[in-house]
């Protein structure tokens, strides 16, 4: 695909007009001279199928958000191996009209643990919420190393039980409901709050102790509301225990790193390793 030739991605999702992907496909392929479109296609469920088999299966491949990450799974063609571990898909890759299903949610959280919390493996991992990304951060929790974790918050007790009890068979990972209150946890939020729709922190939404982590998957604003209260709180916990570490870090690194991914599955050829990825975030 690198020539003069049009080269037309985009990212699927409804009520996503605030979403960075064209920006951050656009600082990606900065290096290249390349005439690529990244659009934003915003469709709401009732005209998810109509727009599915005629405007998107003429473009080159696309990204996929909320809602739509596990509702394409049927009008795929191929799925790989990860991908239909996770049940949820959030790249696609169009070859004649078919649509071929990756998930590169999980290679972008991946990273972002081991590049950005040191020592990782000595907390307990918590994920608050089950929405969007959650699936693939339980697989990669157990693909980083992870024995255990636990899965807490959301609306439904009942809807999030049912998620549990579906993806526990493919995981060796167990997903326990008791978290220890001896060890260091890492909180890592996939819920909308602390994101400016939802800026006001409840002020029971955790229980920090000094040695805990907070990786909150929202990148908007940056920090984010929840890791400004998380660090606040964190401080005064840490400043009567003598502890005194950064302790947070929020989903702009995962984005980037997944939209990397994204690229590398779209074109196999092209070298994407030597990537600025804070001159990226800089000038998102």
């Amino acid at each position: 695909m690198e020539s003069d030739l049009k080269i037309q991605l985009g990212i699927l999702g409804e009520n996503i007009s605030y979403t960075k992907s064209p920006l951050l496909h656009s600082l990606i392929n900065n290096h290249r001279n390349v005439n690529l479109e990244y659009k934003i296609y915003d469709i709401p469920k009732n005209k998810f199928e109509n727009n599915l088999n005629d405007e998107l299966r003429k473009i080159d491949g696309f990204n996929i958000t909320i809602p739509y990450k596990e509702k394409i799974i049927p009008y795929l063609d191929y799925i790989d191996p990860v991908a239909k571990q996770i049940g949820a898909i959030n790249t696609v890759v169009v070859k004649n009209k078919r649509f071929f299903g990756y998930n590169t949610d999980i290679i972008g959280f991946i990273k972002t643990v081991k590049l950005h919390i040191k020592e990782f493996n000595k907390y307990f991992p918590v994920l608050i919420g089950y929405g969007g990304v959650s699936k693939a951060v339980i697989f990669g929790l157990e693909k980083l190393g992870f024995s255990q974790c636990a899965v807490i918050g959301g609306l439904n007790d009942s809807e999030r039980e049912n998620i549990i009890r579906n993806i526990s068979p493919s995981l060796q990972m167990k997903i326990v409901n008791m978290i220890p209150s001896d060890l260091p946890k890492l909180w890592i939020n996939a819920t909308p709050i602390g994101t400016n729709k939802f800026p006001n922190i409840p002020n029971d939404f955790i229980k920090i102790n000094a040695n805990d982590f907070l990786l909150d998957l929202n990148y908007s604003p940056n920090p984010t509301y929840l890791q400004k209260w998380f660090d606040n709180i964190h401080h005064k916990v840490a400043k009567s225990q003598m502890s005194n570490n950064v302790k947070s870090v929020n989903g702009i690194y995962m984005l980037i790193y997944q939209g990397i991914a994204s690229e590398e599955i779209w074109f196999p050829k092209i070298n994407f390793v030597n990537l600025d990825i804070r001159k990226i975030i800089g000038k998102m």
